[in-house]
């Protein structure tokens, strides 16, 4: 079982959120066995980029899911800005995510404002967030153009041998498509 625990009050900083549409997406990962029929299903939902992951070699062995779905449809409306509390809820697995082309408003990083340190650092853009295991983002996300289909996902990753001290080779999670926001 896993879940996120949601505090109370990020309003006080960001009064706009107040008014947005909240979704809580829960990123863990799906084991891969080789030779799995299941597993190949898996690899071929989500899209895994056929390129090697910096000097990582073999097969990836776990795949993101959101909220327990591979690949889920997230609805935003065109122009509309909705709040995402993003949690990265594998053991050790890290998440490099991007939504497209578009930028992510980021206004806390593990359940802290920016702006609770420095009055001044209100929000801060950014194309890609990397969210370590057990991390935490709060976003803020606007929708795609009508018509348009956006996508959320974990760009490649790779952590080199000390990323996860229980295995003998670095870790590789290469890039995946985590879920399609339509409006």
């Amino acid at each position: 079982m896993l879940g996120a625990i949601v505090i109370d009050g990020m309003e006080r900083y960001f009064p706009e959120i107040e008014k947005m549409k909240e979704k809580i997406l829960i990123l863990r990962d799906a084991e891969l066995e080789p030779g799995s029929s299941s597993s190949r299903i898996l690899k071929r939902a989500v899209q895994l980029a056929p390129y090697n992951c910096g000097a990582a070699t073999g097969e990836p062995t776990r795949v993101f899911t959101v909220n327990g779905v591979v690949r889920p449809r997230i609805a935003i409306a065109s122009g509309e800005k909705q709040f995402w509390r993003i949690v990265n809820a594998s053991p050790d697995l890290y998440a490099d995510l991007e939504v497209d082309s578009e930028s992510m408003t980021v206004v806390a990083l593990d359940g802290m404002p920016l702006t609770y340190h420095a009055p001044n650092r209100h929000t801060e853009k950014h194309r890609h967030i990397l969210l370590a295991p057990a991390g935490r983002v709060e976003v803020i996300i606007e929708g795609p153009k009508w018509g348009v289909t956006a996508s959320v996902r974990s760009l490649c990753v790779n952590t080199g041998a000390d990323g996860d001290p229980n295995r003998t080779s670095s870790q590789r999670v290469v890039g995946a498509w985590l879920g399609r926001c339509q409006s």
